[in-house]
């Protein structure tokens, strides 16, 4: 048959119900605070007493009255009314968000771990992460289990390598690269590492230039010197004793032949001085393609006029580079 008004939950209800310890008393404490004594149903020895001022009982708050104290063979208990809890279980995803009723309190309503696949990719950013400390370019993220949130951005330690800057060779096979804003005053000393930097035609000299903010610093203030060993004992040296325009690193690489190119490093001493000379020291290796060899070099350059500098550029002087090889730039935090 039709229903007028809500259709009953077809679900079974349980109420709930307060069991006494009883002695001989009159003053008993309920488990919940109730408005009146009509708010329960008193049983004492199975029998429902009659509530009211007068009459069996009162309550009030947490506090039951009974009008006559029980004896300690009693047995006493009470229903709430109107506490009935309806053992309904909603279907699955049938509550939607429209239907609850304010906010969550996530402080005390959910609990347990956010499972990580629920998390966005690069949802979580340095404004949203409990960090002790303001942040400052070049600082590391250390755990400082004694620090607000347990993390600490701190000074690289000693020894530490940070990358200020980097170019990998991609395409058009070029003469020449350039790395820009890679040297300031964070730094004393840069380490440049040049790896598998492979020349189109044999007999190509690989040199290089600072650079500033005008671009390439192209003036003849390079003094240097080179050596190149090779596998049969015998050297070869170029010096510019005279200012030369450019820092030459090695005499002749003379390799084309996919042998794994021209690898090395570079240390670059105070560039961004602007009262001492920029001085430059390489260890390099490569094979000779002509001579059938394997060589290595080193060399050594001081830019004669003390100024600032920002960055490098690498050339070679025929044919281009070959795609895959990269020059990469690390500043060196001494502590």
């Amino acid at each position: 048959m039709a229903y007028i008004g809500n259709i009953p939950a077809e679900k079974f209800t349980s109420v709930d119900i307060q069991n006494f310890t009883v002695s001989a008393t009159a003053n008993y404490t309920l488990d919940r605070p109730v408005a009146n004594e009509n708010e329960i149903e008193l049983f004492i020895n199975n029998v429902r007493q009659h509530p009211g001022s007068g009459k069996a009982y009162t309550a009030s708050g947490t506090a039951l009255t009974l009008s006559e104290a029980t004896a300690g063979t009693d047995t006493m208990y009470c229903v709430y009314q109107g506490k009935a809890r309806q053992t309904v279980t909603p279907a699955t995803s049938s509550v939607t968000n429209s239907m609850l009723a304010g906010s969550i309190d996530l402080t005390s309503k959910v609990t347990g771990a956010l499972p990580q696949a629920n998390i966005a990719d690069q949802a979580i950013n340095e404004a949203k992460l409990q960090i002790s400390n303001a942040p400052t370019n070049g600082y590391m993220l250390t755990a400082q289990s004694g620090n607000t949130g347990g993390l600490t951005w701190a000074e690289a330690g000693s020894g530490t390598f940070v990358q200020t800057g980097r170019t990998v060779i991609s395409g058009g096979n070029p003469s020449g690269v350039d790395i820009n804003n890679c040297f300031s005053s964070t730094y004393d000393t840069y380490m440049i590492v040049i790896d598998k930097v492979e020349q189109t035609v044999d007999s190509a000299v690989i040199s290089c230039r600072l650079r500033d903010s005008g671009g390439s610093v192209t003036a003849a203030n390079y003094r240097y010197a080179n050596r190149i060993f090779d596998d049969d004992g015998n050297t070869q040296s170029k010096n510019a004793n005279s200012p030369d325009v450019r820092f030459d690193i090695t005499n002749d690489s003379d390799d084309s032949s996919n042998s794994g190119g021209f690898n090395g490093i570079m240390y670059v001493h105070r560039p961004h001085s602007a009262n001492e000379m920029t001085r430059m020291n390489t260890f390099t290796s490569f094979w000779n393609n002509t001579a059938d060899d394997m060589r290595i070099g080193i060399a050594a350059c001081a830019y004669e006029n003390p100024e600032t500098h920002t960055g490098i550029g690498f050339n070679i002087s025929s044919g281009g580079i070959r795609d895959g090889g990269s020059f990469t730039v690390y500043g060196i935090a001494y502590s």
